[in-house]
């Protein structure tokens, strides 16, 4: 399939911002940052990395799920989505129970025997993702219908839009809420994906792309005062990145190199995903027993520690062979098709 290097790039950004986030909101959990500091910035936060994160995600299902036959697809959606969401849960609960009284949310041993599955805490997104793969999959039979293509997805758009308004049971939204939310971030990728050769980043534009983004960055809060939903803003945030990191791919010394460490963090986005908050929880407790309780100190070490203890470990599991095991990389299956683990496209 066919890669781009700018999209890799753009969610290498995306899961540092992830990492940020978490880092960000576990202080916060711990009563380590004040609430009226602490939640702005996580709203600012949360109101455009998840957004984009399931909008580069479906960058190019155009060309590759609508492309997929059933048995490759549903090994992938299985060994990509759900086998890491399950095995992590009982990797993530155990770090929790063998932390005791250091985690923010305690775990306990009668927690091994609920079920994994809707994904659990930050694992909701492997879940939300499986269930838009899922419905794109299902709905190839219409889609492959180049005519009515971009009306079908503006369609769902604005229909998981008002649902997501709309009343909805305790059993509903345990199972589909999350990605009723995130859909049409999702969808509106797709679109994007299909028009991408149009997309053409202009120094000009960038300009403008750059001073928007950051006075929406800035303004998220008042303008959702306003009225203003979540939506519009994020999906205008996220074409002023998508922009800016295409622009930037065309740049050459230190961009370029900022680009490639990007680059890396996006290709191995999966186990930093998956990992990262035990460690960054991990160093956020050493600091505060060692006396360290600087909000700048605990946030700028537990975001390191989130991301390269992520990355170690992923190596360290290749080299013992057992990347497979922890979820960060797909095997061969019957047919010899081999998928590598990245964030799912």
């Amino acid at each position: 399939m066919q890669r781009f290097g700018w999209i890799d790039s753009a969610k290498g950004f995306a899961i540092l911002l992830v990492v940020l986030g978490h880092t960000w909101d576990g202080l916060g959990t711990r009563g380590l940052i004040e609430p009226s500091l602490h939640q702005p910035v996580y709203d600012h936060l949360y109101a455009y990395h998840m957004p984009f994160f399931f909008m580069l995600s479906s960058f190019f299902i155009s060309s590759s799920l609508l492309k997929t036959e059933l048995k490759p697809f549903v090994w992938k959606q299985f060994w990509q989505m759900i086998y890491p969401m399950v095995i992590w849960y009982y990797i993530f609960l155990s770090a929790k129970i063998i932390a005791g009284g250091f985690a923010n949310e305690a775990g306990s041993a009668a927690m091994f025997s609920q079920s994994p599955i809707p994904g659990k805490w930050h694992y909701w997104f492997l879940w939300a993702l499986f269930l838009m793969r899922t419905t794109i999959f299902l709905m190839r039979p219409v889609l492959r219908n180049s005519r009515y293509f971009d009306a079908i997805i503006i369609s769902v758009i604005i229909g998981l839009s008002i649902l997501d308004k709309l009343p909805q049971s305790e059993w509903f939204s345990f199972w589909f809420s999350p990605a009723i939310s995130f859909g049409p971030y999702f969808l509106f990728g797709i679109l994007l994906g299909k028009y991408n050769e149009y997309l053409m980043p202009h120094a000009i534009y960038i300009l403008v792309a750059l001073v928007i983004f950051l006075s929406l960055a800035l303004l998220v809060s008042y303008l959702n005062s306003l009225g203003i939903t979540k939506f519009p803003i994020a999906i205008a945030m996220c074409l002023c990145s998508i922009f800016i990191f295409k622009w930037l791919e065309q740049q050459s010394g230190f961009l370029r190199r900022l680009m490639s460490i990007f680059a890396t963090l996006g290709i191995l986005s999966m186990p930093i995903y998956l990992a990262h908050p035990i460690f960054s929880s991990f160093a956020r407790e050493v600091l505060v027993l060692a006396g360290f309780t600087s909000i700048s100190v605990q946030f700028i070490i537990g975001t390191i520690m989130g991301v390269v203890c992520s990355l170690l470990l992923y190596h360290l599991s290749v080299k013992l062979k057992l990347n497979v095991v922890f979820g960060f990389d797909v095997p061969k299956n019957k047919i010899g098709v081999y998928f590598r683990s990245r964030m799912p496209l």
